[in-house]
């Protein structure tokens, strides 16, 4: 990353970035829903999304500094509403589905969001976390895009898709506000709240861009991971900046993950080292299927040189798993970088 680069992470919020894409073809599917090929956003209508997002969020009372909370599996518009969110000058937090009741709880008590946003399954679990932890019910709204929403009392999130557009809200300092509060592992005790910063989210993004400029095939991504794991953080925002079409997964389904990366030519993908192991027993991971794979991205925990090599054999000779160590108070910190290929239990090198 250049000087230059490192200033715009100094000195410009996220969404701002991300929505300052020079490509062309800003008209074309951009965020897809694999499960559903006709369900997609373009980069200028997740721009508009957004905009909306922002004057809903604002009339509905959120503040800059307040928190808004999502509890719903992955999808093509929760990673608009994490751009929404943030853009209204608020902080995104989201919880993972499998979560308890006292899991949710205590996470709520944790980033104290004004506002929950929750999806059918979540709805009962999420509601009585949100009575122990004071929330009233107005302060739900229901993700209801794949389940109809079973309280007539509580409203549907598209309500904030209702009130006009707003510019996004400009931050007067990206290295200290806030955006984000990501979990930590919680190794000693329930897990804590990491205070993710702008700046953070562009530099972490910025090298995804950056070191897909020059790559010689065409970026076609494929995720399933949470977006609220650091992980993921750079994945969408970098995808929507360079308008890479990428397929985001509702869950992870073995079956319909290789079908997707050889149904749409996927070259980048991602994914932890459980997956990473056992992968390649399945019928379904051919060489055939997986010709087109280029970069594989590995992380969340340690994947040695010896729990690649039976992916690796499925791939062309060309393709490369890059393991990514990190942590979430920091983000990515090493990897391999196109067109190094470890084939040693290296950390790979530090990121700019």
């Amino acid at each position: 990353m250049e000087n230059s680069d490192l200033e715009v992470a100094r000195n410009t919020d996220i969404v701002s970035w991300t929505f300052s894409s020079l490509a062309d073809g800003l008209d074309k599917p951009l965020l897809i829903d694999p499960s559903n090929e006709s369900r997609w956003l373009s980069y200028n209508q997740a721009r508009t999304h957004v905009r909306k997002l922002i004057r809903g969020l604002k009339t509905l009372g959120i503040q800059p500094g307040d928190c808004v909370c999502l509890d719903s599996f992955n999808d093509i518009l929760y990673n608009i509403l994490i751009l929404g969110i943030i853009g209204a000058g608020a902080r995104f937090t989201g919880v993972n589905p499998s979560y308890t009741v006292h899991e949710v709880a205590h996470h709520l008590r944790m980033t104290k969001p004004k506002l929950v946003i929750v999806e059918p399954p979540m709805l009962n679990t999420a509601l009585t976390a949100a009575e122990l932890y004071g929330l009233p019910r107005s302060a739900v709204l229901v993700f209801d895009e794949h389940e109809a929403n079973p309280y007539s009392d509580l409203k549907s999130w598209n309500i904030l898709l209702s009130h006009g557009e707003s510019e996004f809200e400009r931050v007067p300092d990206p290295t200290t506000t806030v955006a984000a509060y990501f979990t930590t592992s919680g190794t000693s005790g329930l897990p804590k709240a990491a205070m993710i910063s702008h700046s953070y989210l562009v530099a972490q993004a910025a090298f995804h861009c950056e070191k897909a400029i020059a790559l010689p095939y065409p970026v076609r991504r494929l995720t399933h991971g949470p977006p609220f794991h650091s992980f993921s953080t750079p994945i969408v925002p970098s995808s929507i900046r360079s308008n890479y079409p990428i397929y985001i997964m509702r869950r992870y389904n073995e079956a319909n993950f290789l079908t997707s990366i050889s149904r749409f030519q996927i070259t980048e993908t991602y994914m932890p080292p459980a997956i990473l192991t056992s992968l390649p027993n399945s019928p379904l991971c051919t060489p055939e299927n997986m010709s087109s794979i280029k970069q594989i991205w590995v992380g969340g925990a340690s994947a040695p040189l010896k729990s690649r090599l039976p992916l690796y054999a499925k791939l062309s000779p060309a393709a490369q798993i890059n393991v990514v160590w990190g942590l979430t108070e920091i983000g990515w910190v090493t990897t391999a970088v196109w067109p190094e290929k470890l084939l040693d239990d290296s950390v790979g090198r530090p990121l700019p």
